[in-house]
């Protein structure tokens, strides 16, 4: 199914790991804090949140949680790509 919609993801993250930060082509930047092992563990702090996913509904929500949790799988496989070098 080359035509899904989500295929490609990684792609619209960039890492910056000096900073913690991730950011997503829309503007979206996330900031991993209490960093552990494990991305479930981790936190993630959206220091920036652009003006498509505000105000807060229910819609913009569920798309804010789900580049949330792409943002820490990104960072953490990153992180593991770099470490494996």
């Amino acid at each position: 199914m080359p035509n899904h919609p989500n295929r490609g993801w990684r792609g619209k993250w960039t890492v910056d790991p000096s900073t913690q930060c991730v950011q997503h082509k829309s503007g979206l930047i996330v900031r991993l804090d209490n960093l552990t092992d494990d991305p479930l563990t981790s936190d993630g702090v959206a220091l920036v949140v652009p003006e498509e996913l505000q105000p807060v509904t229910k819609k913009n929500l569920a798309r804010l949680t789900r580049l949330m949790r792409e943002a820490c799988d990104i960072y953490f496989e990153h992180k593991n790509e770099t470490s494996d070098s």
